[in-house]
């Protein structure tokens, strides 16, 4: 296991394992589109401060881009890092856990947003538990523009967005939605 120049969850934890969140804020790396579901996920799961670390998810980063506004409100504190940029920040901050949004679960594994499949790979890396809800209603984003500017350097090709393939084995925990009452 590669390691981590911030301090393990192990040294921070107190009697019985339990963490106390008082001192700092919780640490936690998103390979998502903050969506108000996710967020509320992420919220009910941790109490006090919440450093959100949200990775630039093109083609959807105007959608994040929006949602970044609501964040002050919510009590979130957010950080910007390229995709290339997570395994600088495991190997910096403790991250207590790593969130990623799938679309479905075909057999086992889960189809999901582009770079979760990195972020379960980081995650299972460094020992950082993984865990991954649903998106619905998934933004229609433009491969090859960012923040609407044509990107594409002229005479090069680009790939089409295709979702990332993410082996169940790689996922601490796979959230469902809630059921509806009728």
């Amino acid at each position: 296991m590669p390691r981590r120049r911030a301090e393990t969850r192990e040294d921070e934890a107190g009697a019985g394992g339990a963490r106390s969140h008082r001192s700092r804020a919780v640490n936690i790396l998103a390979a998502a589109i903050p969506t108000r579901a996710l967020l509320g996920k992420i919220r009910s799961r941790y109490s006090g401060k919440l450093s959100l670390y949200l990775a630039e998810c093109r083609p959807y980063e105007m959608d994040v881009a929006r949602a970044i506004a609501a964040f002050p409100s919510k009590g979130f504190t957010v950080s910007i890092l390229t995709d290339n940029m997570m395994a600088a920040l495991c190997e910096t901050v403790p991250i207590e856990a790593v969130w990623s949004q799938y679309l479905e679960v075909d057999g086992e594994r889960v189809v999901a947003i582009n770079g979760a499949h990195l972020a379960a790979l980081l995650a299972r890396a460094y020992g950082i538990p993984c865990l991954m809800a649903p998106i619905h209603g998934l933004p229609s984003g433009e491969t090859g523009r960012f923040a609407g500017e044509d990107i594409t350097v002229p005479g090069a090709a680009y790939l089409p967005w295709e979702p990332d393939i993410v082996p169940l084995a790689l996922i601490s925990e796979l959230i469902e939605d809630e059921p509806v009452d009728s």
